[in-house]
């Protein structure tokens, strides 16, 4: 991702890039963190330019669990299986 995926997730949270860390902000943080590390979950590796990463799944996995737990955020919310819903009768 690049940098503007990572301001675009701080933009899209009302925190700008340089503002000064505040607890009050922690959840909102972990919660763009989060969003951050679900997107490289369908990756196995990413290459940008010169460079490129690879991607445990498991451990990004891991992390993501942390952070909900430390957060008192719902897992299943971000990285649980994915659900498909039937939308019937609709119009």
């Amino acid at each position: 991702m690049s940098d503007d995926g990572y301001i675009k997730r701080l933009i899209d949270a009302d925190l700008k890039e340089n503002d000064t860390y505040e607890s009050s902000n922690k959840i909102t943080i972990a919660k763009c963190a989060i969003q951050i590390l679900v997107s490289f979950l369908p990756l196995t590796n990413e290459k940008l330019g010169p460079t490129s990463q690879s991607y445990d799944r498991k451990g990004l996995e891991d992390k993501i669990h942390d952070l909900c737990d430390e957060n008192g955020l719902n897992y299943e919310q971000y990285a649980g299986k994915p659900r498909v819903t039937m939308y019937r009768n609709l119009f």
